[in-house]
């Protein structure tokens, strides 16, 4: 359970750090100007977005696994 955690912890990350870094970048301009706090804040959220997507897909998967081995009735 702890590889397909790591697995799907790893894909989250792959699809939050892109906006992450381009938000971050961005911030440091005159476009999108942030304070510091804001940055730490930003980044703690984009933390726990990474693992609540993480935790959310290993649940969806664990869940269709199990779901295979209870008989349907028709």
């Amino acid at each position: 359970m702890g590889k397909a955690l790591l697995a799907k912890l790893k894909e989250a990350l792959v699809s939050v750090l892109p906006v992450l870094v381009l938000v971050l970048t961005l911030s440091f301009t005159s476009l999108a100007s942030m304070t510091a706090h804001e940055r730490i804040v930003f980044s703690v959220c984009a933390l726990f977005l990474v693992i609540g997507i993480g935790l959310f897909n290993l649940g969806a998967i664990w869940l269709c696994h199990r779901s295979e081995d209870i008989p349907v009735r028709v």
